[in-house]
């Protein structure tokens, strides 16, 4: 319930198209600046990266999990998880 109210704060709500909006943040995460937290398992390759965004009122940005199976960086990689930030 948390990120569904940050993402609206940053002016992400679903019933606004909000959906194309994430799938829009999604691809340009893949070519943001990656933070320190990539994790090579046995599985794959997480990546994590740092999306910008500025909402009507409210600015911050989402941190983006990519996983890569087999640690395959060609792959397209799947979405794992994403944790919006506010800036206050």
């Amino acid at each position: 319930m948390q990120n569904l109210r940050e993402l609206r704060r940053l002016g992400i709500d679903e019933a606004l198209r909000g959906r194309e909006r994430l799938l829009q943040l999604f691809e340009e995460g893949l070519n943001a600046p990656e933070i320190s937290d990539r994790r090579i398992t046995k599985y794959g390759i997480n990546i994590t990266r740092q999306v910008q965004v500025s909402g009507p009122q409210e600015s911050g940005a989402i941190l983006i999990s990519y996983y890569y199976p087999e640690g395959d960086l060609s792959a397209t990689p799947q979405v794992t998880s994403i944790i919006p930030k506010i800036y206050q």
